[in-house]
């Protein structure tokens, strides 16, 4: 009786502890940031540029099967280089290169594709997928840093960081580190969705790279605009710097409205009871932190006339600092102007 108790008892035990392991498997499972169908092939059939074959992984998304090949030639007398070609349903010639090498190094030299640092994936879910690896190349005696790059590919744009690797004693010793030169963020990244950027600096930081330094127009946007009293505004740039000016419409216009548009721009619109309307785009300039007037349309009503009734008038290039901007003096050249298009409202 107690013998049966006790086998009862045990055989509770393991089927916990399996449904344990299974829950445990899936919830790791659904932190695996890489997405889609990863395979290893080993390419057999393709031409590829390198003697020495690395690693040959295939992918699918919306433009069908895709495959990623990685090779390398080394001399040891002279030359080490490094090939990656992307290739499209089986074709015989690659869409996208990345190559790389070095040479005439005197000590120890190689260069290498960093083991695991493959990651495919959709990070902005519009099932074209992103590929993202890592690669380092030395020249160098002894033990220190190595050069290493962070390519990310979508289509045929790439995305890079440059910089350096930690070797083992700095890893073991960050205070070592510190005296390390950073690393850059290439500007390739100013116009990528913030998802890649994120994704790649946690790859960059996982890979024992160097501290990041980031462009000024990577660091620098604009988040939010704030009218205040008296006509003036107030804009808010990402690193929580603050840019005032006065409301850049003409003076006896209406309070103006403000959008926040793609690439650092502002667009102000500001009209009249008569229908008329002028649109002031002003540029950040992440340098120096500071606005710029660049373009300004007017649309004028012609009440007058039956047809033909809305003038438009442009002017363009106009690169003044809104601190410095006259509305009034820009709003008589636009009434002024012989250059406008007309169509009826």
């Amino acid at each position: 009786m107690i013998l049966k108790k006790f086998l009862r008892m045990q055989k509770e035990i393991i089927i916990l502890l399996a449904v344990s392991i299974i829950f445990i498997n899936c919830k790791d499972s659904s932190q695996n940031i890489d997405i889609g169908k990863v395979q290893e092939k080993p390419c057999d059939k393709y031409e590829r540029k390198g003697n020495v074959l690395i690693n040959c992984t295939s992918w699918e998304d919306k433009y069908g099967t895709s495959t990623i090949i990685f090779s390398k030639n080394v001399d040891k007398n002279s030359k080490a280089e490094l090939f990656v070609e992307l290739i499209k349903n089986n074709s015989s010639t690659p869409y996208l290169n990345v190559y790389d090498f070095i040479k005439d190094c005197p000590v120890d030299f190689d260069i290498n594709y960093i083991d695991n640092s493959l990651s495919i994936t959709d990070l902005n879910s519009d099932n074209i997928k992103e590929i993202t690896f890592l690669y380092e190349s030395a020249c160098q005696g002894g033990i220190g840093p190595t050069a290493m790059k962070l390519i990310m590919i979508e289509g045929k744009q790439k995305y890079k960081i440059r910089g350096l690797r930690k070797d083992e004693v700095s890893i073991r010793n960050p205070d070592i580190a510190v005296n390390y030169k950073e690393s850059r963020i290439d500007k390739s990244f100013d116009k990528a969705p913030k998802e890649f950027l994120s994704f790649a600096k946690k790859k960059w930081i996982k890979n024992h790279g160097t501290q990041l330094k980031e462009n000024s127009s990577v660091s620098k946007r604009i988040q939010k605009i704030e009218p205040l009293d008296e006509g003036e505004v107030s804009v808010l740039l990402s690193d929580r710097s603050l840019i005032k000016f006065e409301d850049p419409g003409p003076s006896f216009y209406n309070l103006s409205e403000y959008k926040i548009d793609k690439d650092n721009l502002i667009i102000v619109n500001s009209g009249d009871h008569y229908g008329n309307q002028v649109s002031t785009f002003l540029k950040l300039n992440p340098e120096n932190s500071k606005l710029y007037v660049i373009k300004v349309i007017a649309n004028f009503v012609l009440k007058q006339k039956p047809e033909n009734n809305l003038k438009t008038c442009t002017i363009d290039n106009i690169n003044i600092p809104v601190i410095n901007y006259d509305a009034d003096e820009i709003y008589d050249k636009l009434t002024n102007a012989k250059d406008c298009t007309f169509k009826t409202m």
